[in-house]
């Protein structure tokens, strides 16, 4: 097996990178969902409510600045947030973050049409994740939902995209990983990934939302409800209350992965 795609997704609900290479760090690819907007109170705010979000496009600089731009919006470019951390709230879990500043809070505000600020996740801002069969105490997590790495099998795509009226590409998903796999779904299967000399634990199946919805490229929602209504149909587990398409996974170890290198598994 090899990989085909490692994407990087700097903003929560943002336009994602493809690399070719990205370090592994403990609460997953390095400057993924680093960065995230908010309320006026600290709540996440994503494209689920705001789907043009997902147009926004987030460049980190080597010191931690950031590049923000998006269609009919001035670029624009703001150093490493360095105010003092505030609370913030994603899903049901608090932690700590620092507010990039009011410059890049107005753009944020004028591009979404609402009162919002953004901001940022430091290395000593510790997110932990939700109790899990082999999710481990210390364990830590960036703004993503749940868990800090998502991979997904091309396999699993092609399933899904064999009942389709049209067909959708993989960034409909969000994934961090993509691994070319022969057999849909295979990924459900996974307790351990070995990327290189990187092993990760496969802890959960994702469960998908309202985002696979919205078009990566358009930033409008299929008004169909598709993909999700055909993964319904293909991918719901009653135990699990959700939709399932992918693997979470928690880096055991870190180092770099590579378009390049190898993987392998354990089921």
């Amino acid at each position: 097996m090899k990989l085909t795609e490692i994407n990087i997704y700097p903003l929560k609900s943002g336009a994602g990178n493809a690399v070719q290479s990205s370090t592994v760090e403990p609460r997953g690819l390095k400057g993924d969902r680093r960065w995230m907007a908010t309320d006026e109170d600290g709540g996440f705010i994503t494209a689920r409510r705001f789907p043009k979000l997902v147009l926004v496009r987030l460049d980190i600089g080597a010191d931690w600045s950031l590049r923000l731009s998006a269609p009919g919006m001035p670029t624009l470019q703001v150093a490493a947030a360095s105010a003092e951390p505030r609370e913030v709230v994603v899903w049901q879990s608090q932690t700590t973050a620092s507010d990039a500043g009011d410059q890049a809070a107005r753009w944020m505000s004028d591009y979404l049409e609402t009162a919002c600020r953004i901001v940022f996740q430091g290395n000593n801002d510790r997110r932990t994740i939700e109790e899990w069969p082999s999710v481990q105490a210390d364990d830590t997590v960036s703004f993503a939902d749940g868990y800090p790495v998502l991979i997904i099998g091309t396999a699993s795509l092609a399933a899904l995209n064999d009942r389709l009226v049209e067909p959708v590409k993989m960034d409909r998903f969000r994934p961090n990983i993509v691994v070319e796999t022969q057999i849909p779904f295979v990924e459900d299967s996974w307790r351990q990934v070995r990327i290189g000399d990187c092993v990760f634990d496969a802890v959960k199946r994702c469960a998908r939302c309202v985002l696979t919805t919205i078009d990566p490229q358009t930033g409008t929602k299929n008004p169909e409800g598709e993909p999700l209504s055909t993964l319904h149909a293909m991918r719901f587990d009653a135990d699990a209350k959700g939709i399932l398409f992918g693997m979470n996974l928690i880096p055991r170890s870190g180092g770099t992965i590579n378009l390049s290198d190898r993987l392998s598994f354990d089921d």
